[in-house]
């Protein structure tokens, strides 16, 4: 072989590997780049802000980090219209981020914490100073996604027990008496100082055995929907309560 074809096959080897290289690269990027991998719902909510984000509105790409201040929660919903919730209860801003294009997407940065593995669609992170729970996060389907409707069927103050009165059902009637006492309560109380109302809202929802709120319906239908409502409802979807054996029918008034 003549030198002058020695380079010409070296210049076409070195070319193709150029071309492949540049070409995984670019696969990559788009990868890492890939908007709608999941979406924030609420893009302007107190406590919640985004960055090392590529895309725009309220599409992620992976990478993107979620930073949650202290009391803050976020909810972001997949391309499978999972809904994932997350919840920041410690005194310290977390961070969480989008680490997969499938289930379970997220991932928390452990800085301060110690996070348990994913479990039946619930995580859980600890102080890894105090040993309290810092980070609450869990999975809804789609058939479970959350919204206010208020012309829900078989839906009513009679129908919807505020808990069953059973003897195995007393630990979970326990735990939802303390979360609304010590948590839900004081917040809505703030919701109505935040937008005075005079109206008595009666809620019902269904705690999923992961803790996640579902099925949440306004008693009575013809309430109207202002501002102290809106706070009320998005409190009572956005809290992930301690898991349960079997789902639990709620209702509460406000």
């Amino acid at each position: 072989m003549s030198i002058l074809n020695k380079k010409k096959t070296h210049s076409r080897l070195f070319l193709s590997a150029a071309f492949l290289l540049s070409s995984l690269l670019l696969v990559n990027s788009c990868a890492v780049n890939q908007c709608g991998v999941l979406q924030l719902q609420n893009v302007a909510k107190p406590g919640v802000a985004v960055s090392n984000n590529s895309c725009k509105g309220s599409d992620l790409a992976l990478e993107s980090i979620v930073n949650l201040q202290a009391d803050a929660s976020v909810r972001l919903v997949s391309t499978s219209e999972h809904h994932i919730i997350c919840q920041n209860k410690s005194s310290f801003p977390l961070k969480i981020k989008v680490t997969s294009a499938a289930s379970p997407w997220i991932r928390p940065e452990q800085y301060h914490i110690h996070c348990n593995d994913w479990l039946n669609g619930r995580l859980e992170c600890n102080d890894a100073r105090s040993n309290k729970i810092a980070l609450i996060c869990a999975v809804s389907e789609q058939e479970n996604a959350i919204g206010l409707h208020k012309n829900a069927t078989n839906t009513s103050p009679k129908m919807r027990e505020p808990l069953p009165d059973d003897d195995d059902m007393e630990l979970e009637r326990l735990k939802v008496i303390e979360v609304l006492k010590n948590y839900l309560i004081p917040k809505i109380e703030q919701c109505r100082k935040d937008y005075p109302s005079d109206q008595v809202l009666t809620l019902a929802w269904t705690i999923k055995a992961n803790g996640v709120v579902s099925d949440t319906a306004i008693i009575p239908e013809n309430i109207s929907d202002d501002k102290f409502v809106g706070c009320a409802v998005q409190i009572i979807e956005d809290w992930i309560f301690p898991p349960f054996q079997k789902e639990i029918p709620v209702s509460y008034e406000f």
